[in-house]
């Protein structure tokens, strides 16, 4: 490997030069330059900032470009991220890339101590003529920035989840899960769609009082998410009311079982200074029903077949 900037400057033109001499300079986090003949393979550094220099200047004065990215990535490179990394910076990938793009990067972890840190390499192509004659490669440490957009994803998706649920239970509230429902019928996926309320719920507030009536309230969501799985979306649309989406469910002997299961869940809630039972009153559909199936409609007839279901006392639900 060349690192003498006066054998750079015989080697190539003009242009190359200040190509590289831009982009060291527009450049803040910049810690290496190379400059890359793709016919040849000849590897040149143009830059390094004095940590990168103390810790590589020997170990490159005697190695090639083949050996001291193997070097490198053995020592420094956390090891997830080593065949990717050898992959983009091999000649043969680089000429073939570029021949296409005007320039492409990677992100990898570089070991630090016991930990890790993010760094970036970005391979940008100097044409002559229609073919790339050689590859700009510039490495940058962009630690701070990418730990900085994933905390600032984080709190975005954070927010978003909080928006989504309801305070009281912890599953979704009717903002979050309405949207999703709409999503998922829209998708012309099946499934069994389930709306039930709590029999007697202001009888329980009156006698018992409102916390009471939360405690019964978050009682009911976990026997929901007990009952349902990972693809399904457990829903408290507003006051007593709930409703369950039952992703693929299409068979109405799958139906009545998932309903059984819910019912057995919910007998089994038990409140401490109230000796009444908790019980629902559920409406339930298979869907799509038709072609012009929507979420209006599905709703509007498990709304009616709950309230046929407020007939028969005591966990007991109306097919439609």
């Amino acid at each position: 490997m060349r690192k003498i900037k006066a054998e750079l400057n015989e080697q190539t033109s003009t242009v190359d030069i200040r190509n590289l001499e831009v982009i060291s300079a527009l450049s803040r986090d910049l810690t290496s330059l190379f400059y890359v003949d793709l016919a040849s393979g000849e590897v040149f550094v143009y830059s390094m900032n004095a940590s990168v220099t103390s810790k590589y200047d020997e170990l490159f004065k005697s190695l090639n470009f083949e050996q001291a990215k193997k070097a490198y990535a053995e020592r420094d490179i956390y090891p997830d991220d080593r065949a990717e990394y050898y992959r983009l910076l091999d000649i043969s990938y680089m000429r073939g890339r570029l021949q296409e793009e005007n320039s492409y990067s990677l992100v990898y972890r570089m070991i630090v101590g016991d930990g890790s840190e993010y760094c970036e390499v970005h391979v940008m192509r100097i044409m002559d003529g229609e073919k790339p004659k050689a590859a700009v490669v510039a490495y940058s440490n962009v630690d701070n920035r990418v730990k900085s957009a994933r905390e600032h994803m984080e709190q975005l998706q954070a927010a978003l989840l909080n928006a989504e649920t309801d305070s009281l239970t912890g599953i979704l509230n009717r903002g979050g899960g309405e949207a999703k429902v709409r999503r998922l019928i829209g998708s012309g996926s099946c499934g069994m769609f389930v709306l039930f309320d709590v029999d007697s719920f202001k009888h329980i507030n009156d006698r018992y009082g409102h916390k009471s009536g939360d405690i019964a309230l978050q009682k009911i969501a976990e026997a929901l998410k007990s009952s349902t799985r990972s693809g399904d979306l457990c829903i408290r649309f507003g006051g007593d009311e709930f409703v369950v989406l039952f992703d693929g469910v299409s068979d109405c002997r799958e139906a009545d079982a998932i309903i059984a299961r819910l019912f057995r869940r919910v007998d089994m809630i038990s409140i401490d200074g109230m000796p009444d039972p908790i019980s629902i009153s559920a409406g339930a559909t298979i869907f799509p029903a038709n072609e012009e199936d929507s979420f209006e409609r599905i709703y509007s007839r498990v709304d009616e077949a709950m309230y046929k279901a407020k007939k028969t006392k005591g966990n007991f639900v109306v097919f439609c």
